[in-house]
């Protein structure tokens, strides 16, 4: 039996609904946050690290990543995957390719009726609320090009994806997204800059980056019946419109930065043929992102949680 050190409260089941339409179509995200936000789990970290591997099911718990599921290897754009860890007012937005979204943050914020649900928790101050924040039956449609903080809040910009796969659906709209941990779904965010090339007319964004200037760099493409045309734009804060840049400029935005090198050595180990690939700390519990890869394939990927240096 998988025994697991934390406490694990469920509290809610999230059915995911898209639209039955030839095209995606983004769900409703059910009006403002409730007052009382309840999370999907309350996970502490103990002795011991915890995985979780993503499934149809949002996070499933696992003994470790070698037990994960036999997911298929696909191109990393079409695989589910963490993309990045953004931190932000003392929480972490996990995003996450062809999903969504998952916020962390501790579980002393909760409402005091909530933690006196999860009474067998020993200590709030190492147990993490977890949000699942997604609609998989339209992101998985697209692919995340993008992860970025805007005024405040986390973002993801999806695109479609046409190198690995050919696509009969329209440019993703809305394009940005930002989570909504009341109604656990993404919900729409505008970004002027971006905005200002609209999917309605054929336009999509497929990579986008922030250059050593401070500038923001993003491609634009939009596909015709002979070849697409590929435009070159940047946006000092994105809250304005954006301005015609170069190629090389905007190739000169991307520049090499080895994540692994930032990540803690001392991470459990991971068997051959995974990796972590981001890692992010909050009230002292450290959650990192890992993946089975081959290539430029993807197969299965998940989160570890556990306490440093236990």
């Amino acid at each position: 039996m998988l025994r697991l050190f934390a406490f694990v409260f469920c509290v809610l089941l999230l059915g995911c609904s898209g639209g039955k339409n030839s095209g995606p179509s983004p769900e409703d995200s059910g009006g403002p946050g409730r007052e009382v936000l309840h999370p999907d789990f309350i996970i502490e970290a103990g002795r011991y690290p915890l995985w979780f591997e993503f499934s149809g099911e949002g996070l499933t718990a696992i003994s470790d990543p070698g037990e994960a599921s036999l997911t298929p290897f696909k191109p990393w754009p079409l695989a589910r995957h963490v993309l990045d860890i953004l931190e932000r007012g003392g929480e972490l937005t996990i995003v996450i390719n062809r999903e969504g979204f998952i916020v962390v943050s501790p579980a002393s914020r909760l409402a005091p009726e909530i933690l006196r649900a999860a009474g067998s928790l020993s200590g709030s101050g190492e147990a993490l609320a977890v949000y699942r924040c997604a609609d998989p039956e339209f992101w998985g449609f697209y692919t995340t090009a993008a992860a970025f903080v805007y005024q405040g809040s986390p973002a993801a910009l999806l695109y479609r994806d046409d190198f690995f796969a050919e696509n009969a659906v329209p440019a993703p709209q809305p394009r940005i997204w930002t989570p909504d941990t009341g109604s656990h779904r993404p919900v729409p965010l505008a970004v002027p800059a971006l905005d200002a090339l609209s999917p309605s007319e054929g336009w999509d964004i497929d990579a986008m980056s922030r250059g050593d200037d401070g500038y923001w760099y993003f491609r634009a493409v939009r596909r015709s019946s002979s070849r697409p045309l590929i435009q070159f734009y940047r946006s000092k804060d994105l809250e304005a419109g954006a301005e015609a840049a170069s190629q090389a400029e905007f190739q000169a935005s991307f520049t090499y930065k080895d994540k692994n090198s930032a990540l803690d050595p001392g991470l459990p180990p991971l068997p051959a043929g995974f990796v972590y690939t981001a890692q992010a700390v909050i009230g002292g519990v450290t959650v990192a992102a890992w993946e089975e890869q081959e290539g430029f394939n993807i197969g299965a990927a998940g989160l570890m949680v556990a306490l440093p240096g236990r």
